[in-house]
């Protein structure tokens, strides 16, 4: 009986390496050099706006998930995933002006992605408006806001 679909004793499994058969073992070294990669193409490419459009450039495909991965994981990797989304974030800012064409509900529901301190404001934000219906159901529910007569 051959081994099941997916089995690491399947035929064909190359071992340690993903579906695209990039190794997730990666160098500092191979990071740094993707990174200024990265960022080389990001500048000399000025309507790009996601990094997936960088990422399918790459011979041997690597995935956004995993160029994500490497930025969450890997300290050296980081500051180069950070400058390229500033890079997009600036451009999708500018994309989501009336001239662009695209509506701007689209645009500004990535902006929170690009850009930490709007992420954490938005956040803020949201806890204030809870923390107010809160107190609001709390009114509501209270016996003596209600008095009997």
């Amino acid at each position: 009986m051959p081994a099941p679909k997916g089995s690491k004793n399947a035929l064909g499994n190359k071992g340690n390496v993903n579906a695209k058969g990039v190794p997730p073992e990666t160098s500092d070294k191979e990071l740094i050099e993707l990174g200024e990669k990265m960022i080389a193409w990001f500048k000399k490419t000025p309507d790009a706006v996601f990094i997936q459009e960088f990422t399918i450039t790459l011979e041997g495909y690597i995935s956004a998930k995993q160029v994500y991965k490497w930025a969450e994981e890997r300290k050296v990797f980081r500051k180069y995933y950070d400058t390229v989304k500033e890079i997009c974030g600036t451009r999708q800012a500018k994309f989501a002006g009336k001239e662009s064409g695209l509506h701007s509900s689209i645009a500004n529901r990535f902006l929170t992605h690009y850009f930490d301190d709007l992420k954490d404001h938005e956040k803020e934000m949201k806890a204030e408006e809870a923390q107010k219906l809160v107190e609001v159901i709390q009114h509501v529910h209270n016996p003596k806001a209600f008095p009997t007569p």
